[in-house]
């Protein structure tokens, strides 16, 4: 009996989850999102494990992002205290000179490209289906 061949990693797996990774750092790094930074790189552990678990945040991580980055004008519409605290970072001083329209087009833009990563067959065939959610396991 022959043992299953592993599939290697993909590269946009590998993209993704340095992307993710850097987020992640730079989360704990600044103490912003400190939570969401730990739950980010315990989902990369659970990549890397090729558990199905990983598998399911990655693309619930994919569909949130979806949802959030195409409700956002919305949200700061309803809410202008939210808009204040966006204008006082230091990210809004470079974000001021591009359109409104340009900057939500790559958000969403960037959010599309990062679910067709997660929900391509090369990365869903990276993961084994017979390890489950227990990622102690």
């Amino acid at each position: 009996m022959t043992a299953p061949t592993q599939s290697p990693l993909p590269k946009r797996l590998l993209a993704l989850m340095l992307v993710y990774a850097i987020l992640a750092l730079s989360g704990l790094f600044y103490g912003r999102g400190v939570i969401l930074s730990l739950l980010t790189l315990m989902m990369l552990l659970a990549i890397t494990a090729r558990h199905k678990a990983g598998l399911w945040l990655l693309r619930g991580y994919a569909i949130f992002g979806l949802a959030g980055s195409t409700l956002l004008p919305y949200l700061l519409e309803i809410n202008p205290q939210l808009q204040q605290q966006l204008q006082q970072s230091q990210l809004w001083h470079y974000l001021d000179s591009v359109p409104g329209w340009l900057s939500m087009g790559l958000l969403i833009a960037l959010t599309m490209i990062q679910l067709w990563l997660v929900f391509s067959a090369k990365v869903s065939r990276f993961f084994c289906r017979d390890i489950n959610f227990n990622i102690m396991q």
